[in-house]
């Protein structure tokens, strides 16, 4: 029997890495909305604020990753931040107020910053020399994982026992995982004897394939553009479903049913997106996960009709089409940078992305104050994803164009 490459214990590692800071401390934190607008007394707008520090914090900390990681090395940095992860779930527990309830978001947002998606693409581009765009779907599914198995759960802890249990089971927990994830990584193959994993196949992208696996050229603007946008709808829209049903009339049960149906969708989604994108390319593979991503922002303004299959139906194309916000990222990062230039792309590319979700955390619940509903809020995010998408493609076929040296003419052209 071959033996299983080391560099696969280390996408565990890395899984259990993103499952802790964004799994449990994101994308999962939406079924606490409801509950801590309740518990703190906190206004609609105060609960956006709270998501939006996270934001805030994360955005800070992730301009500072890259000297973070070279001082502590990848191993011993994504597990600081996954103990940063169970300290600020320790926090929210005791804390009671809108001022208490941020402070813990700013720790959680920290160790959003230090441990996600830049030093784990870091750690996969190490370790992977073929099949990276599944390694790092894999990876990345570890959030849509927390998301599936975290809301029953904890909401049965709430409703049965406390907020507080809820929130120091899951400090508990992420102390334990914090202890696997430093057992599992290793900063670099090098550190167990061994070379990056290769196949027989070419491990160059399918869209490099006839550009001679060199970078495309995307436009700057274009994709900094979609990538702002990527942010301003995939966090403040996520982060809010779980209040935006239980305000359209859904049950709390049903309510967790549907998270835990969009983090399933999405760990499912991260993990095809990864084998379409190695065999179809980036530019291929956004066609499809695009169409995905907007028709499930348009579903979601149909919260309001109470119709149970509209609510599943909004959770599955969501899901699916969400892994354009994080293994997207790298995808991109990826195609439109030399193997020397990927960490400072994939950290710019975060970066905007974060800006994106900082600048438009606060608005979902002054929406909802304005207006009394969040669906107008996600007639925004509708326009949001189809502007991306036009941007990413418009930037994907440009480049390729002129990477084919084909004539570029109208608007892409400047004219």
């Amino acid at each position: 029997m071959k033996k299983i490459h080391y560099s696969w214990l280390v996408c565990i590692g890395c899984t259990l890495v993103l499952f802790c800071t964004l799994g449990l401390g994101s994308s999962a934190f939406s079924l606490y909305q409801p509950y801590i607008i309740s518990h703190g007394g906190l206004s609609n707008t105060q609960g956006s604020v709270v998501v939006t520090v996270r934001i805030l914090f994360a955005l800070c900390s992730m301009l500072f990753v890259e000297k973070y990681i070279k001082r502590t090395g990848i191993r011993w940095g994504v597990t600081i931040a996954c103990l940063g992860t169970s300290a600020a779930f320790a926090l929210f527990a005791v804390s009671s107020g809108f001022i208490s309830y941020s402070i813990a978001a700013a720790v959680s947002g920290i160790a959003y910053g230090l441990g996600g998606m830049v030093p784990v693409s870091v750690m996969i581009n190490r370790w992977f020399s073929s099949h990276k765009s599944l390694a790092l779907g894999l990876c990345s599914a570890g959030s849509g994982i927390a998301t599936i198995l975290a809301p029953p759960l904890f909401t049965s802890i709430i409703e049965n026992v406390s907020l507080a249990a809820a929130f120091m089971a899951e400090a508990g927990g992420v102390v334990l995982i914090a202890l696997v994830v430093f057992a599992l990584l290793r900063n670099d193959p090098q550190a167990k004897g061994l070379t990056p994993l290769t196949s027989g196949e070419n491990p160059k992208r399918a869209v490099r394939r006839d550009l001679g696996g060199k970078p495309l050229q995307l436009n700057a603007f274009m994709m900094l553009a979609a990538i702002l946008m990527l942010g301003m709808l995939s966090n403040s829209g996520f982060a809010h479903l779980s209040v935006l049903y239980r305000t359209e009339g859904f049950d709390s049960a049903t309510t967790a049913l549907l998270i835990s149906f969009v983090g399933f969708a999405m760990t499912v989604g991260k993990c095809i997106y990864g084998q379409v994108v190695d065999r179809l390319g980036g530019y291929r593979a956004s066609y499809i996960f695009f169409s995905l991503l907007v028709s499930g922002q348009i579903l979601c303004c149909l919260a309001g009709n109470g119709s149970i299959v509209t609510a599943f139906a909004a959770m599955l194309c969501l899901g699916l089409g969400l892994p354009l916000s994080t293994v997207g990222l790298t995808v991109f990062a990826g195609d439109a940078s030399s193997k020397e230039a990927y960490t400072k792309t994939i950290k710019l590319y975060q970066t905007v992305y974060m800006t994106g979700m900082l600048v438009f955390g606060p608005f979902p619940g002054m929406i909802a104050d304005q207006t009394g509903s969040y669906v107008h809020a996600y007639m925004l995010l509708v326009a949001f994803a189809a502007a991306a998408m036009i941007f990413v493609q418009a930037a994907y076929a440009l480049a390729r164009r002129k990477a084919r040296n084909e004539p570029v003419t109208g608007w892409a052209a400047g004219k």
